[in-house]
């Protein structure tokens, strides 16, 4: 990656063997990458550690991710996050969209979709914080962020 400081991103995922083969080739794109096995953990581990992006699997036993996205909202904690699902189904999509993810892929998936996914969320973010300076240097940067921007980079 071309960032000086490396982006973390936290895996959670039931499946071991998916969650090890993400974090390898992840870590190998130069990402700072940790990894958890279910979601009830989630909640304590972004509370003590500053992620960027988790990526979230939806069907996980004893708590799911849309239980942690409610959970993560209820605490007033703000993580963007791309929904991993077993399922391609629309109205799995459209919850995780509603719950503040960033982004939806449905299993099994390429790498290259995870990649694509994780750029294109920095691509935005960076996006974002360059008009935030547009608009600061005009002093409209309250308006801007009131009326548009909250809703995906609060």
């Amino acid at each position: 990656m071309d960032s000086q400081e490396k982006k973390k991103l936290l895996i959670v995922d039931d499946e071991e063997a998916l969650r090890d083969i993400l974090y390898q080739e992840l870590t190998e794109e130069g990402f700072d990458v940790e990894t958890l096995g279910e979601g009830s953990k989630v909640v304590e581990a972004v509370k003590s550690k500053k992620y960027d992006l988790l990526l979230l699997d939806i069907s996980m036993p004893n708590i799911s991710g849309f239980e942690v996205l409610e959970q993560l909202k209820k605490e007033k904690i703000s993580i963007k996050s791309v929904m991993l699902s077993g399922y391609d189904d629309l109205k799995n999509a459209i919850q995780a969209a509603r719950l503040g993810a960033v982004g939806f892929i449905s299993k099994p998936f390429r790498f290259h979709d995870i990649i694509v996914e994780i750029f294109c969320f920095y691509l935005l973010l960076s996006l974002f914080n360059t008009i935030c300076q547009l608009f600061t240097s005009f002093d409209l940067k309250e308006k801007f962020h009131s009326k548009l921007a909250y809703t995906y980079f609060p």
